[in-house]
């Protein structure tokens, strides 16, 4: 926690409180890890990931820029 405040003090970041929480605790955490994960293996190109990259992007679910 401590290591966060001081990275957060040196980008002038104004912060209140900081609490630390386990990854399961939040549903939130858990999409953002799983979205990160599966964009991880496409970079990675496991062929799963691709499969599912190329359904998503038929479905119109993702999207590139």
């Amino acid at each position: 926690m401590e290591k966060v405040r001081t990275e957060l003090k040196k980008l002038k970041i104004s912060y209140r409180k900081i609490r630390g929480m386990k990854d399961e605790q939040d549903s939130v955490l858990r999409l953002a890890d799983s979205i990160a994960g599966f964009l991880r293996d496409c970079v990675e190109k496991q062929p799963y990931a691709l499969r599912l990259l190329k359904k998503f992007k038929k479905a119109k679910i993702i999207v590139e820029v």
